[in-house]
């Protein structure tokens, strides 16, 4: 398994921004069978090469761990 480029990185970060504000609900998937409902608390960046989001209650997590409501 391949880990993304980091262009295709920052892409994922600036689309999931474009359509997804501060404040916004989403789900974030926690492990495989904990799903938490909470908000966006900062925009999509990247850490280091990983896209990641800061959500309420759950602090900085993946991007791909995150699904709008």
């Amino acid at each position: 398994m391949t880990s993304p480029t980091l262009s295709t990185s920052r892409m994922q970060v600036e689309r999931f921004n474009a359509d997804n504000p501060v404040g916004k609900p989403v789900t974030y998937h926690a492990a495989p069978f904990r799903r938490v409902s909470t908000v966006t608390a900062s925009k999509a960046h990247l850490f280091g090469a990983t896209p990641v989001v800061w959500v309420m209650g759950q602090g900085r997590v993946p991007l791909d761990r995150v699904r709008p409501q």
